[in-house]
């Protein structure tokens, strides 16, 4: 499994066929960065908030969706210090870690996207067991990193 967030992403979704499709769809975009822990867990979860942002973007959402871009860049910065501090040599160029980091996020979004456009056009509605589950587990990872370390 790739990192402490993965466990909580186990404990928190039933196995579900929509969770399992999203999974086998999502499993390839990291693989550039599996190898750095808690990574893909965090570019999952920016990816996840950017897609709901576009979904949820109207001049009556424009505060929700706003909170999730916020919530998209604090963990692609968090998951870019992670990459620095396992990839980058002390003192080493950090110019093209977000060309690294980027790909798997827009990719991610696009997947999430995809998943919600075929939820939408099945029940009416573009959230899942699957979305919702991530969602937990996203928002989990986010307050987690907002706590005082101690």
């Amino acid at each position: 499994m790739r990192g402490i967030f993965a466990a909580l992403l186990l404990l928190s979704v039933p196995a579900t066929a929509q969770t399992e499709a999203l999974d086998a769809d999502l499993l390839p975009v990291f693989d550039a960065v599996d190898h750095v822990d808690n990574l893909p867990d965090l570019l999952n979860c920016a990816g996840l908030y950017r897609s709901l942002a576009f979904v949820l973007e109207t001049d009556e959402t424009s505060e929700l969706a706003q909170g999730f871009r916020d919530r998209e860049g604090y963990m692609a910065g968090v998951g870019g210090m992670l990459w620095v501090a396992a990839e980058v040599p002390e003192g080493g160029d950090t110019e093209g870690v977000f060309d690294v980091l980027l790909p798997p996020i827009d990719a991610a979004t696009e997947i999430y996207l995809l998943h919600m456009d075929a939820t939408a056009a099945a029940t009416d509605a573009p959230f899942d067991e699957a979305i919702f589950g991530r969602l937990d587990f996203c928002n989990a990872i986010f307050e987690a990193l907002q706590e005082p370390a101690g």
